[in-house]
C-alpha cells in the first residue's frame, strides 16, 4: 500500500501469466505483462516424442518410428503407453501376393497359393518350414 493525499491506496497487482515452462513471464511497470518465448528443452508429456523443444511457447517434439516390422498390423502411439499395434483385418494384403490372416502375413495356402518359396520367405521372412501350396504357373 502507499500513501496518496493522506489515504492509504492498494496498489494494483496483475496477474503476469499461466505458468508455461517454455516462456518468461514478468511485470512490467509501464507496459504491463510482458511475456518472452525461450528456445528450450522441454517435455510435452508424451512418450511417442522425442528431443522435445519450446518453439513459439509451444513444447512440441519430434514423433518416434513405431514399426513392430509385422506387415499384417497397424502400428500406433499411445501419448501415454507407448508404441503399439493393432492386427489388420483377415484377408488384407501383404508381403508380395500375400494375405494377412490372424496377424500373419499368409502365402503358401490353399486360398493363396505362393508364385515360389522365395515369395513365402519374401512375405513372411519368419515362416516356419512346413508344408506349403505353390501355383508355379500362375493358374491358380
Amino acid at each position: 500500500m502507499r500513501r496518496q493525499g493522506g489515504h492509504l491506496r492498494r496498489r494494483q497487482t496483475q496477474n503476469v501469466g499461466v505458468a508455461n515452462s517454455c516462456t518468461a513471464d514478468w511485470s512490467d511497470p509501464s507496459a504491463g505483462c510482458r511475456t518472452l518465448a525461450l528456445p528450450i528443452p522441454c517435455d510435452d508429456g508424451s512418450v511417442c516424442t522425442t528431443t522435445d523443444l519450446c518453439k513459439n511457447a509451444t513444447c512440441a517434439g519430434t514423433a518416434i518410428v513405431c514399426d513392430d516390422n509385422n506387415p499384417c498390423t497397424t502400428d500406433t502411439c499411445d501419448p501415454i503407453k507407448g508404441c503399439g499395434a493393432k492386427t489388420a483385418p483377415d484377408g488384407t494384403p501383404c508381403g508380395e501376393g500375400g494375405v494377412c490372416t490372424a496377424g500373419t502375413c499368409s502365402l503358401g495356402t490353399s486360398l493363396n497359393p505362393a508364385p515360389s518359396c522365395l515369395a513365402i520367405l519374401t512375405a513372411a521372412p519368419k515362416s516356419a518350414s512346413g508344408l506349403y501350396w505353390l501355383d508355379l504357373d500362375g493358374s491358380g
